[in-house]
């Protein structure tokens, strides 16, 4: 399972509450389905834990709330950026994942590193 996958199953983030323009189409591009990854990647790594080495796993979720939190829209592949090709309210959606971080309300992502 993915992170927009257990998102949209469980804490339906990806609603028309968090879509700015829903009119409007996405094309079905490989650039498209890289920058879903990347949106899902940063999701998963800002709920990432490890057993094995949580001072790692701390740094991965400090650098994606870093990502998160960045209004960098001259990067192809920043949050905001991304949230505005897959027309996401960006407002809305940080601050939802950012509250589940902080009530500690991890996803469930199955992730081999």
């Amino acid at each position: 399972m993915d992170a927009i996958d257990a998102l949209v199953g469980n804490h339906a983030l990806f609603t028309e509450h968090f879509v700015v323009a829903p009119e409007r189409a996405i094309p079905d591009v490989p650039e498209i389905a890289l920058l879903r990854s990347v949106l899902e990647r940063g999701i998963e790594d800002l709920f990432y834990t490890s057993k094995v080495d949580p001072g790692t796993a701390a740094k991965i979720r400090r650098d994606a709330k870093k990502w998160i939190l960045a209004n960098d829209y001259e990067d192809a592949v920043s949050f905001v950026t991304i949230c505005d090709v897959f027309n996401l309210d960006i407002r809305h959606l940080r601050n939802r994942l950012l509250d589940m971080m902080s009530k500690g309300e991890f996803l469930v992502i199955e992730r081999e590193d």
